[in-house]
């Protein structure tokens, strides 16, 4: 980090007037000296992350939540040179440690309570040491999902072969050892409905549901899957509900010829709202899926639900715009959902889909871990920025329930509604990534990766294995972050207490120019000593202003920790 003389933000906005109405616009910020400060520019994919050393640093999260009697599954990861040995001092009563994969596996206890645990990894460099919380009770996901999600990448593609690359890539490029868990199937996995059992069978890009989950566990990650309480999914496969007690969709089949994809058996996107299936049909079937995705080894559900009313038109059904219908707590169908898997002898990580409507924030954390406040995100600056107009909504996240933004949109991309085999860098400039990865940290989101996994490089890798930014999003005090001070389209200034009493601070430029902006202790509530959390290095002491030279669309994160 290099210290520049900066200016502060009132300087620097008068500066930045002068400068366009300068013909040579030669005048520079540094030309005027009124306060000390950093400079945090970055100029095009710089790597700010240092690499891990060979001796162990345990990751991920240091608390667990599990209900009574259910099923442990935690993986304690490390990063350091290999092999590395884990052990755990504390466990209950039938829970175990595989010493090799980190994995704590075994039975919950019943009795409601905290368990605390001290982990250790070791190998020939040295060994780290830390507590982990296991917390019996009522509430599961104690802190945001970290994984990857199949729909940005392999979309109409997504295949066993597929996820089965996605998971030994993660492994590979070391997702695992910095906390990262699930790989999650999105749509386009479904065949039809079993005649005997009822439940969704898995179309013929998937032989052995069972048998994946068990190898993208032996990769050391956990298996999520999709589906939709509607007839139909948004991409025209076989949803949650049907039409009748046999669950036989055949009547609204498209025919075979005219199929993008033999399974697709409603047609692409929108087929399935124009055949009038986007909506809960009279068969629920629901449950039976759930049990199934308990039975296959499911840790994760991502459920694409919204209710409204379609009404016909010339070209099929389509969504009214005037008489929506909206999620109630009075239908009854959102506790039938709920306690479909609740009854589970297993903790499944409940994800509601798509947009949510404000008045559904009252009661989505009650049915679901995560629930999401937006369509589907797109790489495109407006929407990074969208989160600053929600302050609202997102201060109801709690340990367990999270308001949803979306996927990151970093690594190579492809596109959803094909089958996709072509992936390009995101189109968010480097700045915009950063940007992306330390909000969505800071406002202690879901971080689900939906890029390919065997084609990121060192840039991407060190946006997603900075794990004291990780740390900032899985702090186990679980809190929100919060607006310190702003200026509407131009600059943010957030910050987030954390569980040791320090705080992180995220800056963020939203201009297209560089900025200058300045925090306060006053403001911030506490001195102490500011650290750069993407270089991971010690800066000074925050005792009255820290200022900061941030580039375009960019981002300062720091950490303040409290003086002794």
């Amino acid at each position: 980090m290099i210290k520049l003389p900066i200016l502060s933000i009132a300087t620097s906005t008068a500066l930045m007037t002068l400068l366009s109405a300068s013909p040579d616009n030669q005048l520079m910020t540094t030309d005027i000296v009124p306060v000390s400060g950093y400079d945090f520019r970055i100029r095009g994919k710089e790597i700010l992350t240092p690499t891990p050393g060979e001796s162990p640093q345990i990751t991920g999260a240091s608390i667990f939540g599990v209900r009574p009697r259910k099923p442990v599954y935690f993986r304690v990861t490390s990063t350091g040179k290999k092999p590395i040995t884990f052990t755990a001092h504390g466990l209950p009563d039938g829970l175990s440690i595989d010493a090799a994969s980190g994995w704590i596996t075994g039975r919950a206890p019943q009795k409601k309570g905290s368990y605390l645990i001290d982990l250790r990894a070791s190998n020939e460099s040295g060994q780290s040491t830390r507590q982990l919380e296991l917390r019996i009770g009522d509430t599961i996901c104690l802190t945001p999902p970290m994984g990857w999600n199949s729909w940005y990448v392999q979309s109409e593609g997504v295949s066993d072969t597929a996820i089965r690359e996605i998971s030994l890539a993660m492994n590979e490029k070391g997702l695992g050892d910095h906390g990262w868990t699930y790989v999650n199937i999105d749509d386009c996995w479904s065949g039809l409905r079993n005649t005997e059992t009822k439940t969704i069978e898995p179309n013929s890009k998937f032989p052995d549901m069972k048998g994946l989950a068990e190898y993208v566990n032996d990769q050391g990650f956990k298996l999520g899957i999709y589906s939709t309480t509607w007839m139909s999914t948004y991409a025209g496969y076989v949803g949650g509900s049907a039409p009748n007690e046999e669950g036989d969709y055949s009547e609204f089949f498209l025919p075979e010829e005219e199929r993008e994809n033999p399974h697709q058996v409603f047609g692409r996107y929108p087929n399935g709202i124009r055949k009038n299936l986007a909506k809960v049909g009279p068969a629920w079937f629901v449950d039976r899926d759930a049990q199934q995705f308990a039975d296959w080894g499911i840790d994760y559900v991502k459920y694409d639900w919204k209710e409204w009313t379609l009404e016909k038109t010339e070209k099929g059904y389509w969504p009214s715009d005037d008489k929506p219908q909206h999620k109630t707590k009075e239908s009854g169908i959102i506790q039938r959902f709920y306690n479909d898997f609740q009854s589970l002898d297993r903790d499944i990580v409940i994800s509601l889909s798509p947009n949510h409507d404000e008045h559904e924030d009252t009661f989505m954390p009650e049915y679901s871990n995560l629930w999401r406040l937006t369509g589907d995100i797109e790489a495109e600056w407006h929407r990074i920025i969208a989160p600053f107009e929600m302050e609202d909504r997102l201060a109801l996240t709690r340990p367990g329930a999270y308001g949803d933004l979306d996927m990151l949109q970093i690594g190579p991309l492809g596109k959803p509604n094909r089958a996709e085999v072509v992936f390009k860098p995101s189109p968010l400039t480097a700045n915009e990534q950063y940007f992306q990865v330390t909000l969505w940290s800071i406002l202690t989101q879901p971080l689900l990766l939906s890029c390919d996994i065997s084609t990121m490089d060192d840039f991407d890798l060190n946006l997603v294995t900075n794990d004291e930014v990780l740390a900032v999003n899985q702090d186990p005090l679980c809190s929100q972050g919060y607006r310190i001070a702003s200026e509407a389209g131009s600059w943010e200034i957030w910050a987030k207490d954390l569980i040791d009493g320090s705080k992180a601070v995220a800056l963020f430029n939203l201009s297209d120019k560089e900025a200058t902006l300045s925090l306060t202790a006053e403001q911030l509530g506490i001195r102490g000593t500011i650290r750069d959390l993407w270089r991971q290095e010690n800066l000074s002491e925050l005792t009255d202003t820290f200022s900061a030279l941030i580039s375009p669309h960019g981002v300062a994160f720091l950490k303040v920790t409290p003086q002794e």
